[in-house]
């Protein structure tokens, strides 16, 4: 069965693929956040309630600072740019009644912003080597299937992450195999997103929550 991960989970995907063994997938989860704790404060993000159309036309009428940064289902994006410029941002969508929360999070991930940590980052894993996959890997910077591929680790730069392509392109083929989706974050951001992208009544979907251990951490 296919698996994905949405940002950082994609390494816990890729372990769950066969790209990495555990203390592989460690390390690399523990240098990509050591790089990207270097942009601290260069940035924010914000959740919108808009479709991917709609919300690139927003950006480019009004702010070229602002990038999307994840595209999570068809009617909701997250957006990362400098807090000024998202602060105007969302003045304008409150006054016409649209959807936005700034994040409490002082990064603005999935944005140029991350372009800069990039080769520190490569450079810190250099010597790792990927295994081929063992099961079709969904990622989630592309919205395509890989199947035997080596993944390799991103950024978090500026290439969005497409979960509501990925959840698509994960969801089985036979209308009587039902997907399943394991949320292990402390919020339940994707627990809405995964339903809203794969509501399909031919295609049943089961969404595991955290584990009792997974609650009682900070």
């Amino acid at each position: 069965m296919p698996v994905l991960g949405h940002s950082v989970g994609e390494v816990a995907a890729a372990y769950a693929a066969g790209a990495f063994d555990l203390e592989q997938a460690v390390r690399v989860i523990h240098e990509r956040s050591a790089a990207q704790g270097l942009t601290r404060g260069h940035g924010r993000m914000a959740a919108v309630g808009l479709a991917l159309a709609e919300a690139l036309a927003e950006i480019a009428r009004y702010d070229t600072e602002i990038e999307v940064a994840a595209v999570n289902s068809p009617a909701s994006v997250t957006l990362s740019g400098p807090l000024p410029a998202l602060e105007q941002m969302k003045a304008r969508f409150d006054r016409r009644g649209v959807f936005c929360r700034i994040l409490d999070l002082d990064y603005a991930f999935h944005s140029r912003t991350m372009d800069r940590v990039r080769e520190p980052l490569l450079q810190s894993l250099a010597g790792l080597e990927p295994a081929p996959l063992s099961r079709p890997f969904v990622s989630t910077v592309t919205g395509t299937m890989l199947e035997g591929k080596c993944w390799v680790p991103n950024t978090g730069g500026k290439t969005s992450a497409r979960q509501c392509d990925s959840t698509r392109q994960w969801r089985p083929s036979s209308s009587r195999v039902a997907a399943s989706f394991s949320r292990s974050g402390r919020t339940p951001s994707c627990r809405t997103i995964c339903r809203r992208t794969s509501a399909r009544p031919s295609h049943p979907a089961a969404l595991l929550p955290r584990s009792s251990a997974m609650r009682t951490t900070s």
